[in-house]
C-alpha cells in the first residue's frame, strides 16, 4: 500500500470493483481456490476498511506489519496450495 494512500477510505463500490479486478487478475496469474466473485468477497474480507481499523488502530500495530499479515491470509485463501511459494509449482 503507498503512503498516500494508508488511511484513505474509497466509496464501497468502488473499492469492491478494483478488488473485483485484482481478483479477476490474480486468477489469470494464479489458480484460485474460489470463484472471482468469491475471491472479490474474500479480499473484501480481508483488505476492507474494518479490517485495517482492527489491526492498525484497534491492535497497534503498524501499517506494514497489518499489510504484511494480511496479505498473506489473502494468499493462504484464494491461492492454489501448490502455487503459494514464488509462482512455481510446489
Amino acid at each position: 500500500m503507498s503512503p498516500e494512500s494508508r488511511g484513505r477510505r474509497f466509496p464501497p463500490s468502488e473499492y469492491r470493483g478494483a478488488l473485483g479486478e485484482i481478483a479477476s487478475r490474480l486468477g489469470g496469474v494464479h489458480p484460485l481456490t474460489v470463484s472471482p466473485a468469491r475471491a472479490t468477497d474474500i479480499l473484501w474480507f480481508y483488505l476492507g476498511h474494518q479490517a485495517w481499523h482492527v489491526c492498525v488502530a484497534e491492535q497497534g500495530w503498524s501499517w506494514d506489519e497489518a499489510e504484511a499479515w494480511l496479505a498473506a491470509q489473502v494468499v493462504a485463501a484464494l491461492v492454489a496450495p501448490r502455487w503459494r511459494a514464488g509462482g512455481e509449482p510446489l
